[in-house]
């Protein structure tokens, strides 16, 4: 159950066609995860199925379905969810991928599928963030999910990891909207109790048309100060040559 202190009312939405009482905020965007103002609804529910790739046993699977608002509000409002006859429940596959151990160096893990963004620190898995919201960095600046093919190393025991990959582009889109592809990358430090990384996302998504690039480059940083205590700060830059436009968050926690 949501309430909104600002009580936001049906005329408060007319530019979100059929979504009455919309859960906006001050800033006139409503939150995509609790759409609804003074209303019960099924939250999420996940499956987390998974066959994880070792020395022992290098090919493996994942498979993420999502049931609920939550997977309505990712699937925009589409899918099997029919809004207007008051049904919010819809069914979403957050991951779907193989993945493969090769045996080189301290071996390569690829993903081959659709896969969790690289990006951020917030997730749609209620049960992984800290709060049960999400905040404005995560909701307008950076990617859920990805399809396409990914690539990670981890250095031995440095601490040190990468990883590359390729993807139809900032959307889960299938087929892609056009020739150009996206570029995931990563590169990041962990031990115990800090985790630095960067990552980015850069490609094109104008329809039918390779030109126009767009992307996101992403700064994490994690500090575990012991089991009970912990920070981050998680800031985007983001930029699209299509509109000749840029802007950027910081969030932390």
């Amino acid at each position: 159950y949501f309430y909104n202190v600002n009580d936001p009312n049906d005329s408060d939405t007319q530019a979100f066609s059929g979504l009455d009482g919309t859960n906006q905020g001050i800033n006139g965007r409503y939150y995509p995860f609790h759409p609804d103002h003074n209303s019960f609804a099924l939250d999420q529910v996940w499956f987390e199925i998974e066959r994880p790739v070792s020395e022992e046993h290098r090919a493996g699977f994942r498979f993420d379905p999502a049931y609920g608002k939550t997977a309505s509000v990712i699937n925009g409002f589409g899918g099997p969810n029919n809004r207007d006859d008051r049904d919010d429940s819809s069914i979403y596959i957050s991951q779907g991928y193989v993945q493969y151990l090769a045996p080189v160096g301290d071996g390569i893990h690829f993903k081959m599928g659709k896969f969790n963004t690289l990006l951020g620190v917030e997730v749609a898995q209620t049960i992984y963030n800290w709060n049960i919201t999400r905040g404005s960095v995560y909701n307008l600046l950076e990617p859920i999910d990805h399809i396409g093919i990914l690539a990670s190393y981890a250095f031995g025991d440095t601490g040190f990891d990468i990883a590359l990959g390729g993807v139809n582009g900032f959307l889960p889109d299938d087929p892609d909207r056009n020739d150009a592809k996206s570029f995931l990358g990563h590169i990041g430090w962990a031990n115990d109790k800090v985790t630095v990384a960067v990552n980015n996302i850069y490609g094109s998504d104008n329809f039918g048309n390779d030109g126009g690039e767009n992307g996101v480059l992403n700064g994490l940083v994690k500090f575990n100060a012991s089991d009970r205590l912990g920070f981050w700060l998680n800031g985007d830059y983001a930029f699209d040559d299509s509109f000749s436009t840029n802007a950027w968050g910081v969030a932390a926690a």
